[in-house]
C-alpha cells in the first residue's frame, strides 16, 4: 500500500531542532480521546480529510466536516455522498438500503437477513427474557426474506416490513398465509409465528414493532430505500467519500439508524476480496453514540488486512470501558496511534494516566489546551502541539 500520511501534531522546537509535523502513515488504526468542545474536529478529523488521498467514510453528526472538506474531496477526484435524512447540510442527500447486503441465491442469504434483524433490535433487547426478542427477530427475518424472494422485482425495504407488522397488529394482514406456504425455512417459521394467538402473538408483534419503529414514514424511510450509493464501489475502494450526518438531538431516538448504516458499511468492507491501493479511512466521531457495535470491534481487530483504517473519537476512556467492557483494552491495544487532548476533569486525567501505566512525561491535568499527548506503537508518549 502507498503511504498516506495523516497529520497528528507539531513537534515542539528545541535548541537543535526546529518544529516539524508528526504524521501517521498508511498502516494501523488511530484513536483520539478528547472531551466535548476540545476541538478534536479542527485538530484531527478535518486535517485528516484534507490530507487523506484515498476513500473515506465519515461519521459527522453536526455536518462540520462536510462543510469544510467536501469541496476539497471533490477536487481530489472523489465522488462525494452524504446520508443526511434530517437535512442538516443538504436537502438532496443520498440513500442507502441495508438490504442491499443481501445477494439473491446466496447460501448466506438467510444469515444476512438475520444479521439485519439483529441490528434493528440492538439496544432494545431484554437479555433476562430473550424469548420475545428472538421471536420478533425471526419474524422480521422471515418478512425480509419473503419480500426478497416472493415480491421480485419490487425492491426490498424495511418500510415494507414495518407496514406488514402494522397490518398484523390491526388484524388486516393476510401475509402469514403466504409465509406458511413458503419453501424457505425462515419464511415459513415467520408464518408459524403469526399463527400464534392472543397475548403471545400480541407480545411478539409489539416487540417486533419496537425493533423497527424508528423506520417511520418520511425522511428516515426514504433514506433507507432505492440506494444512490453502490456498496460495490465501497467494497472495491473506489474514489468515494461518504459523510453520515445525524444531528445530536436525533442520536438517542435514531441512533439505531446510524448503527444500521455503519454495520452495513463495515460488513461490505469485510467482504473485500482484493485490497485497494489506498486503505479506506473510517472516521468515527462521537463513537460512543453507536453503543456497542461488534462490527467496529471486528474492524479494529481484523480488517486492517482488508484495507480499512479506523480512527475513532471518544470523550474519555470511561466511555470505551462502559460500552465495550472487557473488550475495551482490545480496542485500545489495536490502535497503534493514540491521541489524548487535555482532559476535562481530574478523574478523566487519572484514568488516562493509569492506562498509560506511568509512562506519561507530565501529569495529564497540566496539559495545555493547545497540547496533545501522542503515543505510537506502544512507545513512550510525547507532548506535541495540536494541528489546527
Amino acid at each position: 500500500m502507498s503511504e498516506a500520511p495523516l497529520p497528528l501534531g507539531w513537534r515542539k522546537p528545541t535548541k537543535s531542532r526546529s518544529t516539524s509535523l508528526l504524521s501517521a502513515n498508511a498502516e494501523g488504526h488511530l484513536i483520539t480521546v478528547a472531551p466535548t468542545g476540545a476541538g478534536k474536529g479542527v485538530s484531527a478529523g478535518i486535517p485528516a480529510l484534507l490530507s487523506w488521498q484515498g476513500s473515506a467514510i465519515v461519521i459527522d453528526p453536526k455536518g462540520e466536516a462536510y462543510h469544510v472538506t467536501h469541496h476539497y474531496r471533490q477536487n481530489l477526484g472523489q465522488k462525494v455522498h452524504v446520508l443526511d435524512p434530517f437535512g442538516v447540510v443538504t436537502d438532496t442527500g443520498d440513500r442507502l438500503n441495508p438490504i442491499d447486503l443481501l445477494v439473491p441465491d446466496s447460501p448466506n442469504l438467510a444469515d444476512d437477513a438475520a444479521m439485519i434483524a439483529s441490528l434493528l433490535a440492538a439496544g432494545m433487547t431484554k437479555p433476562a427474557d430473550p424469548f420475545w426478542d428472538e421471536r420478533a427477530s425471526a419474524l422480521i427475518t422471515g418478512l425480509i426474506l419473503y419480500q426478497q424472494n416472493a415480491l421480485r422485482p419490487l425492491p426490498t425495504t424495511l418500510e415494507y416490513v414495518r407496514y406488514e407488522l402494522f397490518a398484523c397488529v390491526q388484524g388486516t394482514g393476510d401475509t402469514f398465509r403466504a409465509l406458511t406456504r413458503s419453501a424457505i425455512t425462515e419464511v415459513a417459521a415467520a408464518g408459524n409465528i403469526l399463527c400464534n394467538e392472543g397475548r403471545v402473538l400480541n407480545s411478539i408483534l409489539s416487540t417486533a414493532q419496537s425493533h423497527i419503529g424508528f423506520v417511520r414514514s418520511g425522511p428516515v424511510a426514504e433514506c433507507l430505500e432505492n440506494s444512490t450509493i453502490a456498496l460495490e464501489d465501497i467494497q472495491r475502494g473506489a474514489p468515494l467519500t461518504l459523510y453520515l450526518v445525524l444531528p445530536p438531538d436525533k442520536l438517542i431516538s435514531h441512533g439505531r439508524l446510524l448503527r444500521l448504516w455503519m454495520a452495513t458499511l463495515l460488513t461490505t468492507l469485510a467482504r473485500r476480496r482484493e485490497i485497494p491501493a489506498e486503505p479506506t479511512l473510517l472516521l468515527i466521531d462521537e463513537a460512543a453514540q453507536l453503543g456497542r457495535l461488534d462490527a467496529l470491534l471486528t474492524a479494529v481487530t481484523l480488517l486492517r488486512g482488508y484495507g480499512v483504517k479506523v480512527w475513532s473519537f471518544w470523550q474519555d476512556l470511561a466511555q470505551v470501558a462502559s460500552i465495550y467492557g472487557p473488550d475495551a483494552l482490545t480496542l485500545l491495544n489495536n490502535c497503534g496511534t493514540q491521541q489524548f487532548l487535555a482532559p476535562a476533569s481530574p478523574h478523566a486525567a487519572a484514568d488516562i494516566e493509569s492506562y498509560l501505566a506511568g509512562s506519561s512525561p507530565l501529569p495529564l491535568a497540566s496539559l495545555d489546551s493547545d497540547d496533545v499527548l501522542i503515543t505510537r506503537q506502544g512507545k513512550r508518549p510525547h507532548v506535541y502541539r495540536r494541528v489546527d
